[in-house]
């Protein structure tokens, strides 16, 4: 097998909403071996809750923390090393309490969590784990990064933005997480994505959904100025993001509840020329409502009690239109 550590009883805990996540989660489970777990934000606390004395290594990637996981992190540090590879905004105060638990941070806002995960182990991985560090900095946005920028000029650009987008809207359009985690598998393995099963059908799918959406939402989004909101089972992200072009608006919301949970999860994209921090908005709101959120100036999310979703709807929109 290609692990370089077997012996170290190792975790990865990675998002598992898009191609950064799982991409980081290929590079450590490449690298590392043991056992990589995708989770979302919902049930982050959850999974760390399970890290037992077992775990001698454990990686967090691409899941922007605040302090509600600090408790588990400190159990975690009393046996296990922790390291934290992101490149969501961070608060200080969060940064001074990680270091002083022992936990070794690799964060930068300029690049992705993979491109920063593919950096610091680029000496012990094959050439083709830049492949994969590329397709996250392309899904993510983030290629103008100067770790991201070096890599890219490297490969062929054309082959790039093919593989990236096959990956990006097959992960979108997946449902089970067991075939996230076949793709994580064939990543490390350094599978290209158009030769991995489904991965190509999965893609055509979520092409085509994206289009009929775009020829849908207008009559389903609220426009209230600057804003445009929906609730729309599916994938979030991507329903907000196309709300900015389908209805000429400068901020997409999208959202939907999970009754089961008593939580709503939401969406919120901004146009490239946004002025306004759309995520110390989320993070700030929610709050206020009894969620948390977080994310990047032009893409966030949060999650909240159903009960909340009204009135975080109604502040954000009011704090956008009143911004210049």
């Amino acid at each position: 097998m290609f692990n370089l550590h077997d012996n170290l009883r190792s975790v990865c805990i990675s998002h598992i909403k898009d191609v950064d996540g799982c991409v980081c989660a290929a590079l450590v489970f490449r690298l590392l071996g043991g056992r990589f777990v995708l989770v979302n934000y919902g049930n982050l606390q959850q999974e760390l809750k399970k890290i037992r004395r077992n775990t001698e290594l454990l990686y967090i990637c691409d899941l922007g923390l605040n302090e509600t996981v600090l408790e588990d992190l400190r159990r975690i540090r009393e046996f296990a090393e922790v390291v934290y590879i992101d490149h969501h905004p961070m608060d200080e105060e969060l940064r001074e309490e990680l270091v002083n638990l022992g936990v070794e941070l690799v964060h930068d806002t300029r690049e992705c969590a993979g491109v920063l995960t593919y950096h610091k182990f680029r000496e012990a991985l094959p050439w083709k784990a830049g492949l994969l560090a590329a397709y996250a900095a392309i899904s993510d946005n983030t290629e103008s990064g100067p770790l991201a920028q070096e890599l890219l000029s490297h490969f062929d650009r054309q082959l790039i933005l093919f593989e990236s987008m096959l990956l990006s809207h097959a992960l979108e359009r997946a449902k089970e997480v067991s075939f996230k985690r076949f793709v994580v598998s064939k990543l490390a393995e350094m599978e290209y994505p158009h030769r991995i099963k489904g991965v190509s059908e999965l893609a055509l799918e979520g092409i085509e959904r994206s289009v009929a959406l775009l020829e849908t939402l207008p009559s389903k989004v609220k426009k209230v100025g600057r804003v445009g909101y929906v609730e729309m089972e599916g994938s979030s992200g991507t329903v907000a993001s196309l709300i900015i072009t389908a209805c000429d608006v400068d901020v997409g919301i999208s959202y939907k509840c999970l009754p089961e949970k008593n939580v709503c999860d939401i969406s919120i994209r901004g146009a490239a020329d946004l002025e306004l921090d759309l995520s110390k908005l989320a993070s700030r709101i929610a709050r206020s409502v009894g969620g948390f959120g977080g994310g990047h100036p032009k893409a966030s999310g949060a999650r909240v009690p159903s009960d909340g979703i009204q009135r975080f709807v109604e502040e954000f929109i009011a704090k956008v239109n009143s911004s210049n």
